[in-house]
């Protein structure tokens, strides 16, 4: 992930072992409000510290990160926790191009596992 210059020392205080810092971290990145920062965002998703990943994906809602939900959708496999965790939140920002994707993923999936990911 390519970020400018400002937002460098934020993304490194998020890998703190704090859950503090690192939920400060993702707070932070929301009031930026940048699609840079919401890129960065969708990586405290899956954060160990369910605070954390719940503020993330409150984040990526709040901005409407639609970009960065959708990179995530169509870069990683739809059984990663990342993929999963970030559709849940793409699920509340109503946009008829993340349907699309999510339509179109669940039309190509093989596995019962994957569907079911995809409709709950």
């Amino acid at each position: 992930m390519d970020l400018p210059e400002p937002l460098t020392p934020v993304i490194t205080a998020g890998k703190s072992d704090s859950a503090r810092l690192r939920n400060a971290v993702v707070f932070a990145l929301s009031r930026i409000a940048t699609p840079p920062a919401a890129e960065a965002i969708t990586s405290f998703t899956i954060d160990a510290d369910p605070i954390v990943a719940h503020t993330a994906r409150r984040a990526l809602v709040e901005l409407q990160a639609r970009e960065a939900c959708l990179e995530v959708l169509r870069s990683e496999p739809a059984s990663t926790p990342k993929y999963l965790a970030v559709l849940s939140a793409a699920r509340q920002i109503h946009d008829s191009e993340i349907v699309t994707l999510v339509a179109d993923q669940l039309a190509k999936a093989s596995s019962s596992e994957t569907k079911l990911a995809l409709l709950t």
